[in-house]
């Protein structure tokens, strides 16, 4: 059995329930070997910080959650999803089918005094159809973080399969495919750009939060409120693809 989350995985953190975990015999690497400080929020630290971004849950599907772009900062709704690298938000020159019964917020570039156009096309394959548009760059927020001149698509045509699901777009976490073109996605870039204190993203998920804690994916390390013990690592079995065997 192979496993890759459309949600996003890095490493995921999960609550105590009845499913279990079985090892297997792969290399080992315990997290304690970054110096993460998985708790606290330092952006004047020389060192990185982490940050936090709360997610919702979409019915049994999909956990979402709150970005902005641009300056002043417009705010859209996105999954974010380890099985493709880029970012794409809907752009306000594009067409919205008409029977989307989600009120999709669009990009909006003539109002951002940070925004820059890149003169190429793009098309982001997603099962048997793409979502296509051309290239921006712009000033993007992900909980504390501020990432400078981050590359994402402005979406001109979104396919049909996005209708009925209550997102904006999409952030990829993914690894970016080099030989396409892919540049940099948002954590590359939190990383190139020193915002993480550790190149991590880790995910804590759970399926209801009523008077308790809330989902959240953590970018830079860890939150030691969500998980007892230490973690395992395990060896890609596909490359560049946050997928890795289950022994059942």
């Amino acid at each position: 059995m192979h496993l890759c989350l459309t949600v996003a995985l890095a490493m995921t953190l999960v609550s105590t329930c009845a499913a279990g975990f079985f090892k297997t015999n792969t290399p080992r690497r315990n997290i304690k070997a970054y110096p993460l400080q998985a708790s606290r929020h330092e952006n004047d630290s020389p060192h990185g910080s982490i940050t936090e971004v709360r997610l919702m849950k979409l019915e049994k599907t999909m956990y979402y959650g709150k970005i902005a772009i641009g300056t002043p900062s417009q705010e859209f709704t996105v999954a974010f999803d380890t099985c493709s690298s880029p970012m794409w938000i809907p752009s306000r020159r594009g067409v919205l089918n008409k029977s989307t019964i989600y009120n999709r917020k669009r990009y909006n570039n003539l109002t951002s005094t940070t925004y820059q156009r890149k003169a190429k096309p793009f098309s982001f394959p997603y099962s048997a159809t793409s979502v296509t548009g051309f290239w921006g760059q712009e000033v993007v927020k992900l909980g504390d973080f501020t990432i400078a001149n981050q590359t994402f698509g402005e979406a001109m045509s979104v396919p049909d399969m996005y209708d009925n699901i209550y997102i904006d777009g999409v952030v990829g976490l993914g690894f970016r495919d080099i030989s396409k073109g892919e540049e940099p996605n948002v954590f590359d870039n939190m990383v190139n750009q020193g915002l993480v204190q550790a190149p991590v993203f880790s995910f804590y998920l759970k399926r209801i939060h009523p008077g308790g804690r809330r989902s959240h994916i953590t970018f830079g390390g860890v939150n030691p409120d969500f998980y007892t013990g230490d973690f395992t690592y395990v060896n890609l079995s596909v490359p560049n693809k946050w997928q890795f065997k289950l022994d059942r």
